[in-house]
């Protein structure tokens, strides 16, 4: 399947699960939108979330990776909702690498968005008094062989990736509840 199509029916089934179902524990439903870096908000941009019960999430993302637009949807445990920090685990699909190689000229030789699954855990952090939060996550992203395989073409042929690849990354971002 296509990332583009995986993340067409994410999202419609995202939708869906919001009709008819509310959190046991208030009147409203929990959703979250905001801002922020990281793979979870597409690279610089934006994330929602939904969570049909109190420590389930089901989020999408979208932004500007720095070659195109780039997207994930997944999940993500709150392992203690009431506390004012949560621990979380997020997996999730969609892009998690970027390929920039640029000739001595500095033109960019070749860009491409890779996708695949990435797994990661971090904290949300309450912030005030109207259900917001701050979310620091950790990822680790499982890359595909494609990229691996471009990657090393480039390398064995002397281009230099400034910033190199990064096993890990981080996500930061400001998200306000409703």
């Amino acid at each position: 399947m296509k990332p583009k199509t995986f993340f067409l029916l994410f999202f419609i089934l995202l939708l869906s699960s919001s009709y008819g179902q509310t959190n046991s524990n208030s009147k409203k439903t929990a959703f979250y939108g905001g801002i922020g870096a990281g793979f979870d908000y597409g690279g610089l941009g934006f994330k929602v979330e939904y969570l049909p019960v109190k420590n389930i999430g089901i989020f999408a993302g979208g932004g500007y990776n720095f070659v195109e637009l780039g997207y994930n949807g997944g999940l993500s445990w709150k392992i203690s909702p009431k506390k004012s920090w949560t621990p979380i685990l997020v997996a999730m699909y969609g892009y998690n690498a970027v390929l920039i190689a640029k000739s001595s000229f500095g033109l960019a030789a070749f860009k491409k968005t890779y996708f695949g699954f990435t797994a990661g855990g971090g904290f949300d952090f309450n912030v005030g008094k109207k259900n917001n939060k701050v979310s620091m996550t950790v990822f680790v992203p499982f890359r595909s062989q494609a990229f691996t395989d471009k990657y090393d073409f480039y390398k064995s042929i002397s281009y230099d990736f400034n910033p190199d690849i990064f096993p890990v990354t981080l996500s930061i971002g400001i998200n306000v509840g409703g």
